[in-house]
């Protein structure tokens, strides 16, 4: 673009100044001012470079950053993915060994009340055996109540000698029987013997033999 102050022409101008005026640096009548259009040009595209600097220069920011800070992103997910992994198993090993731990702790019950019945029972086994050995003959039991690691015989004595020996008996000679209180000692009318003695004798088992 040209800009050019003019004054009035001269009538007497010619042709010839006149196609002179396709020349840059031309001159018409008064004062003309000349701008070089090439230089004008010049400024114009370093203008648009400043212009364009800024753009191209965030263009070449995220071409080289971008692909890194998502490559570092995707890291970070994948880590945050297998944590999550291995939180989730871990969870899983807890519950499944508190599940384990449970189903232990109930066999080991059943087993516990299995040895304490097999236990219980051997014992029963040779109270039985000792009593058949040990009754006198003129004593009988009626009832024999078993129950944890007491026992209470209940039977009947022709004779007090005969209930204070039986007596005797079951507090000294049972390795097993830690302790053997009698009851007290009551009459019991039989048509058979006549008047006999009822007695009841509370025993506690040893807890080992």
């Amino acid at each position: 673009m040209i800009r050019i102050n003019l004054r009035e022409l001269s009538k007497n101008s010619n042709n010839e100044d006149l196609n002179n005026s396709n020349n840059p640096d031309f001159q018409l009548g008064g004062d003309v001012a000349v701008v070089d259009d090439g230089g004008l040009k010049k400024e114009a595209i370093k203008h648009l470079i400043i212009i364009m600097l800024g753009p191209f220069s965030l263009f070449a920011y995220e071409q080289t950053n971008i692909p890194q800070l998502k490559s570092q992103l995707n890291s970070i997910r994948n880590e945050m993915a297998q944590v999550s992994e291995k939180n989730r198993l871990a969870e899983e090993a807890v519950a499944q060994t508190r599940k384990l731990k449970k189903e232990q702790d109930v066999l080991q019950s059943q087993i516990n009340a299995i040895e304490n019945l097999r236990k219980d029972r051997s014992r029963v086994v040779q109270l039985l055996e000792m009593l058949q050995r040990n009754t006198p003959s003129n004593l009988w039991l009626s009832d024999f109540d078993f129950n944890d690691s007491n026992f209470l015989l209940s039977g009947y004595s022709m004779t007090p000698a005969d209930y204070n020996n039986f007596l005797d008996i079951v507090q000294n000679s049972f390795p097993f029987v830690e302790e053997a209180v009698p009851g007290p000692l009551g009459d019991h009318s039989s048509e058979r013997f006549g008047v006999i003695k009822k007695f009841e004798i509370k025993c506690k088992m040893r807890e080992s033999l």
